[in-house]
């Protein structure tokens, strides 16, 4: 039985939650992302500036417990999608599980710099030199960039196997998903990996609304093997 011929049961409270994590995460990233644009290519002056700008700092602090949630709540939301599909293919959900877990890692991973800025903001520290400065920017930049995008890359392409091949999930959200590992993979190949962020917030919170009209998941405890539908003699 495919994903469209599946029974429509009504969602357990458990999928509302992980629905309403999805798009909570995305927007956390969004404004983790939209808060702060730490200065490239700048002059040494020009980089001491824009890190003593209380201003900056602040939204700096704001973009680094923002991405603390995206991550905290990615994971709630990548584990009920990989539920989903472990109904279907156990092996493709142990991989979303563990794809999304780095994801988050290199989320905030992302986030280091800022949470060891925060220092400025709290404790009133002197500002460190460029070097570090840079440094921190760069890790910013690279584990967003280089190693984040192409986690989500594996965690959306693994559900949109699940979705074409497997049954696991829409159709519509299989090929949602193709189109935004091209996105990632173009972005990523470019050193601009950063630019696919908006990729990955438009199919979180398509994934989000999958869950809310998904049927609700069987016994997990089911051996995959045993028919569900042999007739009793």
């Amino acid at each position: 039985m495919s994903y469209q011929q599946a029974v429509r049961i009504p969602v357990q409270a458990g999928q509302r939650v992980a629905a309403a994590c999805g798009v909570l995460s995305a927007v956390a990233l969004f404004l983790a992302v939209a808060a702060v644009d730490v200065p490239r290519h700048a002059s040494e002056q020009e980089m001491l500036a824009w890190w003593r700008d209380g201003d900056n700092r602040t939204a700096d602090v704001v973009s680094t417990f923002a991405l603390l949630a995206a991550g905290l709540l990615f994971l709630g939301f990548v584990t009920a999608l990989a539920r989903q599909v472990a109904l279907r293919t156990e092996g493709t959900a142990t991989l979303i599980r563990q794809a999304g877990t780095l994801f988050v890692a290199m989320i905030f991973a992302t986030g280091l710099g800022g949470a060891i800025v925060r220092g400025l903001v709290v404790d009133d520290e002197p500002v460190p030199g460029v070097d570090v400065l840079r440094f921190f920017a760069q890790l910013r930049y690279t584990a967003m960039g280089v190693y984040a995008m192409p986690a989500a890359a594996v965690v959306i392409g693994a559900c949109s196997y699940a979705a074409l091949y497997a049954g696991a999930l829409p159709r519509w959200f299989g090929w949602l998903g193709v189109a935004s590992v091209v996105a990632i993979i173009a972005a990523t190949a470019a050193f601009l990996g950063q630019f696919a962020i908006p990729a990955v917030l438009v199919w979180t919170i398509a994934g989000s609304v999958v869950l809310l009209r998904a049927p609700t998941a069987g016994p997990s405890y089911l051996p995959p093997t045993v028919p569900q539908s042999v007739p009793v003699s």
